[in-house]
């Protein structure tokens, strides 16, 4: 079957669907995504005639894992109407066992994003797609993302992500064990090719075969996916798509699969024609879907619903939490207890599958909005109180305050002048108090933002947020861990400070800020700064709140001049809930519609870029 054959056949049954233009895509050949043991691994990139803002799909080719070629691409007509296709190519198993060929895929998936900027397409636009060997990892990537037992360090980028938002199968294995039963002859035999992927026949390595078979990670959290097979396929049984299909249906996650009567173990009727469509309408649905989508699948089984307000200690939470009052991080001062930890969620609103870590005292008018949103909501205690220890030094490091930052927050040895160990980091802290409340509070369903172990939160879920000092920590986080969205209000400061212009992990669309312009912050050109540093100004102008309504032009950097009585003080603390905020006569507040805006708009819409601001100081010079 030639690839020529399917560019043509294609476009003539989508061309009167179809939105995009048939123009001739650009090829760009053999890039080394990574190099193993003295290996190449590279990939093709078929890019559409206007690669900015395309959805990418990756293609991953078949062959018994022993063969195949990413050359033999049967997606890239999907690059004549808008799509950046990518065709990957990864360790055969004649070379290594696997887990290898998942972490080449994987690593090529973090390559990718890391390298979206260089081509156009969007990062959380990405769908998955392979035939035979090439289905059994594209699923095995739709359902292990998050997975860090299988994530590997192929091409580096550990950063990035290797989630990704939609699969296409096309007859791919996904049950080992159940192979190893219905087909021993392909799953148990010496010299087949599921026993040379292996290492050993299935029936033997009943633990490996789980850990490379789809069926077994199912998770609540896992991608829609399509799936195609012949009814006559003996290469492949259809029970294997079966089991994924059931695995799916089971965690409650979108699946549709379709069989072709009378096909067997491939054929250009699986790309083309009624198919092609199908994979055409799927990807249009669910790639457009992942910035816009408010709701996720699952719902409340709460008998009684209600909204919950929940409070604990860190220190009881966790045996191993520590205090550090070198740095006045303590469990309490003056008699007050300091590490009380706060939660709210409303199971009478449908769930938006976010979860809100807020980064300063504890808020109850904004939590009571999050609430309202659909949103999960966190308070937590950690070290936000060295500023007046560390960093007094002048001239201060460049990176003083942000390395201290990024500390407090992780727990991981990133500042020479504080020591916090992970227990006491903000991350592990969240991650305690997460399972905390999925013990005591289970009709919130908390566990959901837990990865399958436990190990760790959900990142891509997780909305960190907070004002002044607790949003510029919110934003030198997501600069080095992607998360879902930054919402900072008064923020960020650390004017003397370079990190906001690191290659950030979270993409710049997902920073949004909000400060009123008497703020000193503001005033001082400290926020101006950071928000162009971290590139807000490629999504919009500065739009005033006050003379604007919602979406504010889609901008990220939205701003309040009402009349606070020349009251500096008020303005840092105005954008937010409580009593400095502005109201009406009658006590109603009036930024409603903005803090609704800043948590949850989606993240890929946005306004059109402008210039850096001529007039904010970036070369903020210490005395």
């Amino acid at each position: 079957m030639r690839i020529r054959q399917l560019t043509w056949l294609i476009p003539l049954v989508l061309a009167c669907t179809a939105s995009h233009s048939m123009a001739e895509p650009t090829m760009i050949k053999d890039i080394e995504f990574a190099s193993v043991n003295g290996q190449s691994l590279k990939l093709d990139l078929h890019l559409p005639e206007t690669p900015k803002g395309s959805r990418l799909v990756v293609w991953i080719h078949g062959g018994g894992w022993r063969g195949g070629s990413k050359s033999r691409c049967y997606l890239s007509w999907l690059s004549r109407y808008g799509y950046t296709v990518a065709s990957i190519s990864y360790r055969l198993s004649n070379v290594a066992k696997f887990p290898a060929q998942l972490h080449d895929c994987k690593g090529a998936i973090r390559w990718l994003r890391a390298h979206a900027a260089d081509h156009g397409y969007l990062v959380d636009r990405i769908a998955v797609s392979g035939a035979s060997a090439g289905g059994h990892l594209a699923t095995l990537l739709g359902t292990t993302g998050g997975n860090k037992m299988l994530e590997g360090t192929t091409g580096g980028h550990l950063e990035q992500s290797s989630r990704v938002q939609a699969v296409v199968d096309f007859y791919g294995p996904t049950d080992f064990v159940l192979r190893s039963k219905t087909q021993p002859s392909r799953a148990n035999k010496v010299g087949s090719v599921v026993y040379n992927l292996l290492g050993g026949g299935a029936d033997k390595k009943v633990k490996l075969a789980k850990q490379a078979s789809a069926a077994y990670h199912v998770t609540p959290d896992d991608p829609p996916l399509l799936i195609f097979h012949g009814a006559m396929d003996q290469t492949v049984l259809l029970d294997q798509s079966q089991a994924i299909e059931r695995a799916y249906r089971k965690a409650n996650r979108p699946v549709k699969l379709h069989v072709l009567a009378g096909s067997k173990h491939g054929g250009t009727e699986f790309y083309t024609g009624q198919n092609g469509k199908r994979v055409f309408s799927f990807l249009q649905l669910h790639l457009n879907q992942v910035a816009v989508k408010n709701t996720v699948s699952w719902k409340y089984s709460d008998p009684k619903p209600r909204q919950y307000t929940l409070s604990e200690r860190a220190s009881k939470i966790d045996p191993r939490a520590k205090e550090h009052p070198e740095i006045d991080f303590v469990f309490t001062s003056g008699g007050k207890v300091q590490d009380l930890q706060q939660a709210i969620v409303d199971t009478r609103v449908a769930p938006r599958g976010k979860l809100v870590i807020w980064l300063m005292r504890h808020n109850p008018g904004l939590f009571q909005r999050l609430s309202s949103y659909g949103l999960h909501a966190i308070q937590v205690h950690y070290a936000n109180r060295w500023f007046g220890k560390i960093c007094r030094e002048t001239p201060v490091g460049n990176m003083c305050r942000g390395d201290a930052r990024l500390e407090a927050a992780t727990g991981e040895d990133h500042s020479p002048n504080l020591s916090i160990p992970r227990p006491d980091g903000m991350m592990e802290r969240s991650r305690q108090f997460v399972m905390w409340l999925a013990k005591h509070n289970p009709q919130g369903q908390w566990n959901r933002f837990l990865t399958p172990d436990g190990s760790d939160l959900q990142w891509e879920n997780v909305i960190v947020a907070g004002i002044s000092h607790g949003s510029t920590t919110a934003a030198r986080f997501a600069v080095h861990k992607k998360v879902s969205r930054v919402v900072m209000f008064s923020g960020p400061r650390d004017q003397f400070q370079t990190w906001q212009a690191l290659p950030s992990a979270t993409p710049t669309n997902r920073f949004f800020g909000f400060t009123h312009v008497l703020d000193t912050g503001w005033s001082g050109d400290h926020y101006c700064r950071s928000w162009e540093l971290l590139g807000l100004h490629k999504h919009g102008a500065i739009v005033d709140v006050d003379k604007a309504a919602s979406p504010f032009g889609h901008s990220r950097r939205l701003v309040s001049t009402f009349d606070v009585g020349g009251n500096t003080r008020r303005a840092h603390v105005a954008v937010v809930p409580g009593g400095s905020a502005r109201k009406d006569p009658a006590g109603k507040y009036l930024h409603e519609s903005a803090w609704k805006y800043l948590f949850t708009h989606p993240v890929g819409k946005t306004g059109k870029a402008v210039p850096q601001d001529k007039n904010c100081n970036k070369q903020q010079r210490q005395k």
